[in-house]
C-alpha cells in the first residue's frame, strides 16, 4: 500500500489514474525513470486525455514485471453469444468460457 503523500505526487507526472494499479504502476515507473522523463513522456502521448501508465510504459519499451502485465484480450462474439445464452438460461458462466 502506498503511503497518502507518496502517491500524491503521482498527480503531477501528468498520467490519467484511474485505479489503484494505475497508483501502483505510475510509482513503478518514477521509480524506474524518474520523475521527469516520465513526466515528458506523458506529455509527448497526451492527447484528448491524459495517458494511462500503461500507455506510457508501453511507449517507452519497458519490459513490465509479472505483477503489471494484463491481457488485453478481448471476449469474442461467440464467447459474448455463449455467455448470453448461459445467462439466459439461469446459471453464470464466464467470458473465456472456462
Amino acid at each position: 500500500m502506498f503511503d497518502a503523500h507518496e502517491s500524491a505526487g503521482l498527480w503531477l507526472l501528468g498520467l490519467r489514474i484511474e485505479s489503484a494499479a494505475d497508483v501502483r504502476l505510475a510509482a513503478w515507473l518514477r521509480t524506474r525513470l524518474g520523475a521527469q522523463p516520465l513526466r515528458e513522456a506523458a506529455l509527448a502521448l497526451t492527447s484528448r486525455k491524459q495517458p494511462r501508465p500503461l500507455k506510457v510504459a508501453r511507449a517507452l519499451g519497458l519490459t513490465l514485471p509479472p505483477e503489471f502485465v494484463t491481457s488485453d484480450a478481448m471476449p469474442t462474439l461467440q464467447d459474448l453469444r455463449r455467455h448470453d445464452q448461459a445467462r439466459r438460461q439461469g446459471w453464470p458462466q464466464p467470458f473465456d468460457g472456462r
